[in-house]
């Protein structure tokens, strides 16, 4: 039987997706680019590819990168087909549960608007693969099915979730807790039994690759590194700070006060109306994964995608409800409270990711008549991260110049980047400079490094790219450089600079 309400959402959130198909290459999406590319031409993690993220982050890459090639766009459509195929399990896990059609369009209206509103660097991200775990494990947990298989499964996915982010260990305790809640009997036992069997089985077979001995010490390193940079910022008052305003700024203004208030209202409606278990385990499920952000201590906007399902379920249920109550007042008859209505929804679109979303079509509308005012949309000179027109400038100055076989070296922290445009050459293993160049003392990572410097035909120095967090410091890569003094003898004795692309300073050989 087909769904005509399932395919007329699909076909409004193709079109509200629609402007990820043009993104352009983001810093972190170019790392798992090359960290998958390397897993493809027999390289090993850690080892000839170096990064701190888990190794399930890479691994899961590898058919994105086979579908889509050395392509901007292709990356981007296989993020769309994601995203679809989140939407259409959302819509209908939501419409089989409440047995309502337009709580499940609002929700996918919803996740829709506010995953484009991102943007492209914040998008295609390891939490745009959480989502979809997420709601399956919302699935399973709310659903009927009680056989055994779905308890087995629900800890693979568990194992999932976490090998994607250490930090969301968390949410194990959601199902604890969720599961002593809903059942009165010995069931939860078995349950909890089942789950960890299957989440420990999972987790090994997740990280065998670590019984590689090269792989598991590559590991061990950036652990080190993980360990250390995980510890940033120091708790204390000057944190409670910093995280409050990073939260408060993200709920106001990235996910916008409209959808912060829909989803206050539909808990407040869910504790009102004793909800639906949906309901219940999303705001349930959405507090621990909330959590698993604070326990990073970062607040990257991307990192609050992992809680857009749960959020997206409760605002629309916040939105619907509102919406039949106010109709039940017979406003129609009242001309001041008809203007109050008109007023609110207003208010209501203003602070929506709508005006956020309608702003992607600026790039989008460039990407089709004119390519260079496209990549000078995304040459954000107030930023170290999004450089694209200075990247291809500089690429294309070493595509000119370079030899298959030259050792092409870019000392940056976006410098898979500029590696993904630059065609020919050896590239450098690590995926940011902050790995070797930081106040961290990774002497493994110095030592690798000091041996490319010293091979090099052609170095590539970005100037403006010194991050606290992840350095130890806020020297660019270039005052990095200069400041070890190893590391700086070997760049005055043997190269020349040839080129200065103001963020970018290129060296050749002499």
């Amino acid at each position: 039987m087909i769904n005509r309400n399932l395919i007329l959402s699909l076909l409004v959130c193709s079109l509200i997706l629609a402007p990820i198909l043009f993104f352009p290459l983001s810093n972190d999406l170019s790392i798992f680019y090359h960290a998958a590319k390397t897993i493809l031409s027999g390289g090993k993690l850690y080892v000839d590819f170096i990064d701190i993220k888990p190794p399930l982050g890479y691994i899961l890459f590898i058919p994105i990168i086979l579908f889509s090639g050395h392509s901007e766009f292709m990356l981007r459509f296989a993020d769309f087909i994601i995203q679809l195929t989140i939407l259409i399990l959302l819509f209908r896990l939501i419409q089989k549960k409440t047995s309502n059609d337009i709580i499940p369009f609002v929700a996918c209206i919803f996740y829709s608007l506010s995953y484009v509103a991102f943007n492209f660097n914040q998008t295609m991200q390891l939490e745009s693969f959480m989502g979809l775990i997420v709601l399956l494990l919302i699935k399973i947990q709310v659903s009927d099915n009680k056989k055994t298989y779905i308890w087995l499964l629900r800890g693979f996915l568990l194992a999932l979730l976490i090998s994607i982010k250490f930090t969301s260990i968390i949410v194990y305790l959601v199902l604890i807790i969720d599961d002593f809640f809903t059942e009165k009997n010995s069931k939860p036992f078995i349950k909890q039994v089942l789950t960890l069997i299957s989440f420990l089985i999972a987790i090994i077979l997740i990280h065998i690759i670590l019984l590689d001995l090269e792989i598991y010490n590559g590991f061990s390193n950036a652990l080190k590194y993980l360990m250390i940079y995980g510890s940033q910022p120091p708790i204390n008052f000057e944190y409670l700070k910093f995280s409050l305003k990073q939260i408060s700024e993200f709920f106001a203004d990235n996910l916008s006060l409209s959808l912060t208030i829909l989803f206050l209202i539909g808990i407040i409606y869910n504790l009102k109306n004793q909800g639906k278990h949906i309901y219940n385990f999303s705001i349930l499920i959405f507090i621990f994964l909330f959590a698993s952000i604070i326990l990073e201590r970062k607040y990257f906007e991307y990192h609050f995608l992992r809680f857009y399902i749960p959020l997206s379920i409760v605002a629309s249920y916040g939105l619907v409800t509102f919406f039949t109550e106010i109709k039940s007042f017979n406003t129609y008859k009242n001309i001041q409270a008809k203007f109050i209505s008109i007023a609110i929804l207003i208010f209501f679109l203003l602070f929506s990711p709508l005006p956020r979303w309608i702003q992607t079509w600026i790039p989008t509308y460039y990407y089709f008549v004119s390519k260079e005012k496209y990549n000078q949309y995304y040459e954000r000179k107030w930023t170290s991260a999004v450089l694209r027109k200075s990247s291809l400038d500089v690429a294309s100055f070493i595509n000119q110049r370079t030899e298959k076989n030259d050792k092409v070296l870019v000392i940056s922290n976006i410098n898979n980047q500029l590696n993904f445009f630059i065609e020919k050459g050896v590239k450098s293993r690590f995926a940011l400079s902050c790995f070797y160049l930081s106040n961290f003392n990774i002497e493994h990572f110095e030592k690798l490094f000091f041996d490319e410097l010293k091979n090099a035909n052609w170095l590539i120095v970005q100037t403006n790219d010194g991050n606290l967090y992840a350095m130890g410091h806020l020297f660019s890569s270039y005052d990095a450089l200069l400041q070890n003094k190893h590391f700086s003898h070997l760049l005055i004795e043997n190269f020349q600079e040839v080129k200065d692309f103001k963020f970018f300073k290129v060296f050749s050989r002499k």
